[in-house]
């Protein structure tokens, strides 16, 4: 009878020591990790985001993202703290996923630089490049520079009368002539794939995409 007390103790210690750790992990990840961890319900900058991307000549594509908080394991510092993955659609209905991988810039998570690698890398189709965001509950300001793989573009500069430098791009795709900047709220997968149906069912309307002039406007160098 003893020896069972004894043991439904240490299994009482246990359950308490586990439960006291689980805490003290909570608590140290919402405070050196406050945009991964709110103990007060605050929004984070974790989780799924919706939103519509427009690039520079008009093509309008569906993003979905999830942002996770990646633990690092050992001693390493320089491992990146945020991972997730990123789906896109456009209107003829091609779909790409990509991995995603990143971190903030400072404590709070406003600002912060993700790193993105297409699952299956596709020549000579416009890709995401690096995401930089800035974040504010539940919004989410993005941009980035797209590529196409295997392209070939050229940057001609030009030095007008007052001294300033003026470039522009020719050849390739001209949506990667210049950065696009987009907006996301947050949603969820199925709302995504139910988005990327209305574009089909648009597209399937006759609403096509035309694709414009490579060459660019002229612009100010920087």
């Amino acid at each position: 009878m003893p020896e069972k007390k004894n043991n439904r103790t240490r299994a009482i210690l246990l359950l308490a020591m586990a439960a006291l750790v689980a805490a003290a992990y909570l608590l140290l990840e919402a405070l050196f990790t406050p945009w991964a961890r709110s103990l007060t319900g605050a929004p984070t900058l974790t989780g799924e985001w919706v939103g519509e991307m427009t690039t520079a000549s008009g093509r309008r594509f569906q993003v979905w993202l999830v942002i996770r908080h990646a633990v690092p394991t050992g001693n390493c510092a320089s491992c990146p703290r945020i991972e997730g993955e990123v789906r896109t659609c456009e209107a003829g209905g091609e779909q790409r996923r990509y991995r995603m991988w990143g971190d903030v810039d400072n404590w709070r998570g406003t600002r912060f630089l993700l790193k993105t690698l297409d699952e299956q890398e596709h020549a000579r189709k416009l890709t995401l490049g690096a995401l930089t965001g800035q974040w504010s509950e539940d919004v989410l300001d993005l941009t980035t520079d797209l590529r196409v793989p295997g392209a070939v573009t050229t940057m001609e500069f030009k030095r007008l009368p007052d001294g300033r430098e003026i470039q522009r791009a020719t050849g390739g795709d001209p949506d990667t002539h210049r950065p696009v900047r987009w907006r996301m709220a947050r949603g969820t997968e199925r709302g995504f794939d139910a988005a990327c149906a209305s574009l089909a069912d648009r597209r399937s309307r006759g609403r096509a995409w035309i694709a414009p002039s490579t060459v660019s406007e002229w612009r100010e160098s920087r």
